[in-house]
């Protein structure tokens, strides 16, 4: 079962991409140390973040939630929206319809 969603898949995924960006320790996901992270241009990492944002789309449809660095990515299918919690700022919600 996949993840529903109503609204245009591009825009869901940069919003996805653009919660992403804030998480901290999210380059672990690529094997990468912090300061090739770091070392990277913003494009390059904002690249990186939109493949993964398509990765975790998918994933959300067989796993509700998915942790990244020091945050949870959780799909809601009851509200239609995926939540990116972070432990220090504040929660960002993706509609999906």
């Amino acid at each position: 079962m996949g993840v529903k969603f109503n609204r245009q898949y591009e825009e869901i995924i940069e919003e996805l991409t653009d919660a992403l960006m804030d998480i901290a320790g999210c380059h672990e996901f690529f094997e990468m140390e912090e300061e090739q992270w770091i070392s990277l241009k913003n494009k390059e990492r904002r690249d990186c973040l939109r493949t993964l944002s398509d990765d975790l789309f998918y994933g959300l449809g067989t796993e509700s939630f998915i942790e990244l660095g020091d945050s949870l990515i959780t799909w809601h299918r009851q509200n239609h929206t995926i939540t990116v919690s972070y432990p220090v700022k504040t929660t960002v919600t993706i509609g999906l319809i």
